[in-house]
């Protein structure tokens, strides 16, 4: 994850994110530790979970100014990825 940082993602999105990063990395494990069995994404790698699920997910809710707390609905975006991490 420290890598993604040094990829060109913005320093505030990356302050934006870090009170939830410990809770975004458990649900990144269990999809790591899950990925054999149940093939939940094509994904092979923690980075490509984070860059193209996580990071891609929030990164618009951060461009709009939300705050990850509270309560939301989801309407339509499947079993996964955008919904989850939302």
């Amino acid at each position: 994850m420290k890598g993604l940082w040094q990829a060109g993602i913005p320093q505030d999105f990356a302050n934006w994110l870090k009170p939830h990063l410990e809770t975004l990395s458990h649900f990144v494990r269990m999809i790591m530790e899950l990925r054999p069995g149940w093939a939940l994404t094509g994904w092979k790698t923690e980075e490509e979970i984070w860059r193209k699920g996580v990071l891609h997910s929030l990164y618009w809710t951060y461009l709009l100014g939300w705050k990850l707390v509270g309560e939301g609905i989801d309407v339509g975006s499947g079993a996964g990825f955008p919904g989850i991490p939302l």
